[in-house]
């Protein structure tokens, strides 16, 4: 069996218990992912993309599932997401119909799926870790986790919060955005530059609000190249001879 061949797409992580923000527990949790990519990159150059509660971890077309994903112009060879130069993870949301464990899963101690007993769940917890789509039940916890959504919880105030990030960032927002107003973003790039972490503020405006990021024509003309060249700030040289490296293969 060649290397190729033995790279799959579509995974999952088992873990053995996950105590959640809000006092409750899970004793298995299961956690389905796709990915892309070399899967032997060391994590500086790994990618993790978490989807919006109403998406699954099928961010991309792939070897195990070639259907157009939710980000397909985003993520592949020689896109803003470069799949030849980075490892890419997407998996999908605790408490979301896809896969991860949800009310849809079985509660061990019963032996029946949890619906209406789901512990609640917040941000924090997936981090760790409608009709026609939704199962009500996962509906209502990803509802409710959207509600509790503070990055500040546990900390004496927002700013301390956002001040565990460390890492260059960028952050972007949309002006038509109602659900995720541009306030906020630039609230979280303020604290941040106030504890001299680096931060690039891009507000944008669309006619798509909140789900400008999904729609094909402003991933390819406006998202793109904002996230790559984020992404291989400080990485052009080792991505270029990279490159030739590979071509000359």
């Amino acid at each position: 069996m060649t290397h190729e061949a033995r790279i799959r797409n579509k995974g999952v992580a088992l873990l053995s218990g996950l105590d959640l923000q809000l006092g409750g527990h899970l004793s298995e949790v299961k956690v389905t992912y796709e990915q892309w990519g070399d899967q032997t990159l060391d994590d500086d150059r790994t990618i993790v993309i978490f989807p919006s509660f109403s998406h699954s971890s099928h961010a991309a077309s792939n070897r195990d599932d070639p259907r157009p994903g939710w980000w397909e112009n985003m993520i592949g060879p020689g896109k803003a997401i470069n799949t030849s130069a980075f490892r890419v993870i997407c998996p999908s949301v605790l408490g979301s119909p896809y896969g991860s464990t949800s009310p849809l899963t079985d509660d061990p101690t019963t032996g029946k799926p949890f619906r209406g007993t789901f512990p609640q769940i917040t941000p924090a917890d997936m981090a760790n870790k409608f009709a026609r789509i939704f199962d009500p039940n996962c509906y209502l916890v990803l509802s409710k986790a959207m509600d509790l959504t503070n990055v500040g919880h546990g900390f004496s105030n927002l700013a301390e919060g956002v001040g565990r990030i460390k890492s260059d960032t960028l952050v972007i927002g949309v002006n038509q955005d109602l659900l995720v107003p541009p306030t906020e973003q630039a609230t979280i790039a303020n604290i941040l530059e106030s504890f001299d972490v680096p931060v690039t503020l891009k507000l944008l405006n669309s006619k798509y609000g909140h789900d400008a990021m999904f729609h094909p024509q402003m991933q390819t003309v406006i998202f793109a190249p904002l996230v790559q060249a984020h992404l291989e700030k400080g990485l052009e040289a080792t991505l270029d001879h990279e490159q030739q490296r590979y071509s000359n293969l």
